[in-house]
């Protein structure tokens, strides 16, 4: 029996969707950027592959989920562009539109709303800043370290900011009274200082669940935490967001008028 080893040829799979910059259809995985001298620019962050465009590169792979394995460890990688000589990624991208909402959907959660800050004053209309930035900031996690970029996004003076809300997440905001209990689960550090985060519930139970061991508040997991109660004025509630089952109120506290 030979020692050697042949070259097995791939499986057959299902054919893969065409990556379309811009509208990435799922399941597509992750784009692998590999320079000239065959070292990886990038595996990670989806929309750097968009600020890639001027780079030059040998080719590009495509990680590619199957339906029918879903697992990211079993993929195919379809060589998207493989020449003997260098191009620009743009020449391949160049026939399909990168949207900003696209690069939000397929980046990493704690960076979208850094990547939403950069080009927060790019997008065409004001419609569309406050649609994107709904979902950056609904899709995102441990954004604490973005109070800053946070307050400043939320009390922008662009118009139209009713889009910030659904039909439905406005009417049920129209229909609260006009004093308004709200709770916010934080650490006790936040809670002696009284700068707080602007992310807030109507139910104290929720408030509860992130001042226990709630997974994806890994920054500050094992952090002494509390319950903070206020009863605020419905005016001064910036946003409702229902979409991720947390009745969440957007509030900015007035302290937050001389620290940030």
């Amino acid at each position: 029996m030979s020692n050697s080893k042949s070259k097995r040829k791939p499986k057959a799979s299902i054919k893969p969707t065409p990556p379309v910059i811009g509208e990435f259809n799922y399941p597509f995985i992750n784009p692998i950027i590999v320079s000239k001298d065959r070292n990886i620019i990038d595996g990670q962050h989806r929309y750097k592959v968009c600020q890639l465009q001027n780079r030059e590169v040998e080719y590009i792979e495509i990680a590619y989920n199957s339906d029918e394995l879903q697992k990211t460890e079993c993929v195919e990688l379809i060589k998207g562009i493989k020449k003997s000589q260098s191009i620009k990624l743009e020449e391949y991208f160049k026939k399909y539109q990168v949207g900003y909402k696209s690069q939000i959907d397929f980046c990493s959660s704690d960076d979208k709303i850094p990547l939403f800050y950069s080009y927060r004053n790019k997008l065409k209309t004001d419609i569309e800043y406050w649609k994107t930035l709904k979902e950056a900031y609904t899709l995102s996690s441990n954004n604490f370290q973005y109070q800053k970029e946070l307050i400043e996004l939320f009390t922008s003076e662009k118009s139209n900011k009713e889009y910030l809300m659904s039909e439905e997440e406005r009417n049920i905001l129209n229909r609260m009274p006009s004093r308004i209990k709200i709770f916010r689960g934080m650490t006790v550090d936040e809670y002696k200082n009284g700068i707080f985060g602007i992310s807030w519930t109507l139910e104290k139970e929720i408030a509860q669940k992130f001042a226990s061991t709630y997974i994806h508040n890994y920054a500050t997991h094992e952090i002494p935490k509390t319950i903070k109660e206020l009863t605020i004025n419905k005016n001064e509630v910036i946003a409702y967001f229902s979409e991720r089952n947390e009745e969440e109120i957007i509030y900015i506290h007035p302290i937050h008028k001389t620290t940030v």
